[in-house]
């Protein structure tokens, strides 16, 4: 069972967002004129990070997963992107995570009609199934 970070104030998504722009606390000065931030619109996006061993994200689903064409070098002409805007449940950050068509297809068969939003899920990568061209994955949603 994961357990609720003491040492953070309960915060709304974008107070969170903009506590993490640094020292100014939302404060973005431009051209000299002082503009208090109301809410972080870009945010990075979270992958799982090979190289340094990290295989799983745990996290909480804000959106739906979203297509676009893919324009990754050597795509094919009509490859997508999935990507979903989760919560971290690691550092409580917001992020942008893209989803292959493997996590897609899991998620919406254990979840029909967009359900994983609000849900709480470890994704493990796991390497592919022999001769195939795409890694596996594990999904287990979590409390």
């Amino acid at each position: 069972m994961a357990t609720k970070r003491e040492d953070a104030p309960v915060q709304t998504l974008s107070e969170r967002a903009l506590a993490n722009l640094g020292p100014s606390g939302g404060v973005l000065t431009v051209g000299g004129v002082e503009f208090k931030g109301t809410r972080l619109v870009t945010v990075p996006t979270l992958s799982h990070n090979f190289a340094r061993g990290e295989v799983s994200v745990a996290i909480e689903f804000m959106t739906a997963f979203v297509g676009s064409p893919s324009h990754l070098p050597g795509a094919k002409k009509d490859a997508m992107t999935y990507a979903a805007r989760v919560i971290n449940l690691v550092d409580g950050k917001e992020y942008n995570y893209v989803g292959s068509t493997v996590i897609l297809s899991e998620l919406k068969q254990a979840f029909p009609h967009d359900g994983y939003i609000g849900k709480k899920v470890v994704i493990r990568k796991l390497s592919g199934p022999s001769g195939k061209r795409y890694n596996g994955a594990e999904i287990i949603e979590v409390a």
